[in-house]
């Protein structure tokens, strides 16, 4: 018996030095991993210089440093990376790693924008409902949360039925702000979900029954069609 005990010890043991030797190599392959994205950062790469400053943004196999974070959006943003001209916005909006700027943040978000970017869609659509270093458009807003709904980003979804159900810029409608409060609980977390479907209820409780049956038919419609055919101008 005692021969068979240290036979399956060291079993064990070889089974533990590998699992060690596999957690001391993970270090060591993100560190050669940060390596590349940085030599290719410097190199002018905008996809790495957005990845360099997101890793340093989060903190992502970095030390966080949002000064460092900024400098790296910025040369990406400025070749026209739209993840890093939406993320250059946030935090200029925030004012982390740089000075507090909302007119820059706007300009960033709606480069992001143009660009077809669902993320900068709905920034560039939030600050001009805010005027936040712009002037303040209810309409506008309302045209770029179309876009990004129509590309089926739940966010954007949620925004244009939140625009819908309290009537700005566009004449209120609640059965289609239902409409996208029940597209928009598709495929979010579920702190979001528990939270737009308190909103969805709320809507729903202000619907004939004529109406709620319009809203899902309408609804599946749209889903069916890829969100292209929901009924929006262009």
């Amino acid at each position: 018996m005692v021969p068979m005990l240290r036979s399956t010890a060291r079993a064990w043991l070889a089974a533990a030095a590998v699992v060690l030797l596999a957690a001391a190599a993970a270090p060591r392959a993100q560190e050669r991993d940060m390596f590349r994205v940085r030599t290719a950062a410097e190199q002018g790469d905008p996809d790495a210089q957005y990845q360099l400053a997101l890793a340093l943004d989060i903190g992502r196999g970095l030390a966080r440093d949002d000064v460092a974070a900024v400098r790296w959006y910025r040369r990406a943003a400025q070749q026209g990376h739209a993840g890093a001209q939406n993320n250059l916005g946030h935090l200029l909006q925030k004012g982390e790693g740089a000075p507090e700027d909302d007119v820059e943040a706007a300009r960033w978000f709606r480069a992001a924008a143009e660009q077809g970017s669902p993320a900068g869609q709905n920034n560039w659509g939030l600050v001009l409902i805010r005027g936040e270093g712009v002037a303040q458009d209810d309409a506008e807003a309302m045209r770029w949360f179309r876009q990004a709904a129509a590309q089926g980003d739940p966010q954007g979804q949620y925004n244009l039925a939140t625009m819908y159900a309290n009537g700005m810029g566009v004449e209120q409608d609640l059965v289609r702000a239902y409409m996208w409060l029940a597209l928009s609980t598709r495929e979010v977390t579920a702190d979001a979900s528990r939270i737009w479907a308190g909103h969805r209820q709320l809507v729903f409780e202000r619907l004939t029954t004529e109406e709620w049956f319009a809203a899902e038919d309408m609804a599946a419609a749209c889903l069916a069609s890829g969100f292209q055919d929901c009924g929006e101008p262009p």
